[in-house]
């Protein structure tokens, strides 16, 4: 009689197979291979069909966030950031950029003159503390090329009255000839960096005041 051949079972051991039920048991050897890789995949290689958990501010609630921005609903798009409370401080149309401008953003508005500058400050904050305070500006220049250049430079708006200048987080766009920038710092709490990135890239997609 032939030396019998084997098959690892489902309870993990090695079980005969007679030559009379070779195909039978081949079949048998197959399905507990299958069900023992479907196990193995279930304890420790789900991990590649598991959906991305993090669906917060950086990804579609900054994009709802940005499009709430666009149409000029300043509450509604930082609330995608999780900031509850917004106090619009003030908004003002000038006929000058120099004056209220520091930096390279000054230097360059020297020797090239914007058309207008409208300003706005605004506080956002949340239950647990935090407030951040945010300043945006749309410059507008005689060619987008020149805006084109302004938006590279480093400088600061300053706030208007009741407005707190704001530091490194600083976001920018472009609009034809207008450069919209914005920026935000915190003023209590201890809101993240990427959060308040994400507020300035938020409030930089702001349309400009009616006044």
């Amino acid at each position: 009689m032939a030396d019998p051949e084997f098959f690892l079972g489902p309870d993990g051991k090695l079980h005969p197979i007679t030559p009379k039920k070779t195909g039978g048991a081949a079949a048998m050897a197959a399905m507990a291979l299958g069900a023992a890789m479907a196990a193995s995949s279930t304890a420790g290689g789900g991990t590649a069909a598991q959906p991305d958990a993090g669906g917060g501010a950086g990804g579609g609630g900054r994009t709802s966030s940005e499009a709430a921005a666009r149409s000029g609903n300043h509450e509604e798009a930082l609330r995608f950031l999780g900031l509850t409370t917004v106090t619009k401080v003030g908004s003002a149309r000038e006929p000058t950029c120099v004056p209220r401008t520091s930096g390279q953003v000054r230097q360059f508005l020297v020797r090239h003159p914007c058309v207008s500058m409208s300003r706005m400050s605004l506080t956002a904050g949340d239950d647990a503390g935090t407030a951040i305070a945010v300043t945006i500006a749309w410059i507008e220049l005689p060619q987008a090329g020149q805006a084109a250049e302004l938006e590279t430079l480093t400088g600061d708006v300053e706030p208007l009255p009741g407005g707190v200048r704001s530091g490194a987080h600083r976001q920018s766009r472009m609009d034809g000839a207008v450069v919209v920038i914005a920026a935000a710092t915190a003023t209590s709490g201890q809101p993240s960096a990427r959060t308040l990135d994400e507020v300035a890239g938020t409030a930089a997609q702001f349309p400009p005041p009616s006044t």
